[in-house]
């Protein structure tokens, strides 16, 4: 059975609070991936893009939410840390990157707030848009 939009946006709101929720570290590729984050108030991130992995893994104390992109790059440095973080120890879960992909579609977490978006004012109304008001950044409208 086929998600419409409304379904998936409430998917996606979800899986955006609970993250949110989650006190674990968030670990994203870049500083655009950082923003689209913090715009749903998402916090304990940290950067890869300027860390050695191996210091990365001493910042990190149990465990690891990993937030990279669906890229041949995002792909290559999830299977590292999750290498590496598995020997040193570290959980890294991948539950929510894969969430958000499946529920938005996008391939680069910098997209999340667009995708969101997107699918905010599709709306269940046959594509119409349902001009309803955002419960995530109380500014939608495509106005981001």
């Amino acid at each position: 059975m086929k998600m419409n939009a409304e379904e998936k946006l409430e998917k996606l709101e979800k899986t955006l609070t609970e993250l949110r929720e989650d006190s674990r570290i968030k670990l994203v590729e870049g500083k655009k991936d950082r923003r689209a984050l913090e715009f749903f108030d998402i916090k304990d991130i940290i950067l890869i893009q300027n860390s050695s992995l191996g210091r990365l893994a001493e910042r990190i104390k149990k465990e690891a939410i990993l937030l990279t992109d669906f890229d041949r790059r995002g792909r290559i440095m999830t299977k590292r840390i999750i290498e590496l973080f598995k020997n040193e120890g570290i959980n890294t879960d991948i539950t929510y990157r894969r969430e958000l992909k499946k529920w938005s579609g996008l391939t680069k977490m910098e997209e999340l707030t667009a995708k969101y978006h997107e699918l905010f004012n599709r709306g269940d109304d046959n594509g119409k848009n349902l001009y309803r008001h955002c419960k995530i950044c109380n500014i939608c409208q495509h106005r981001y």
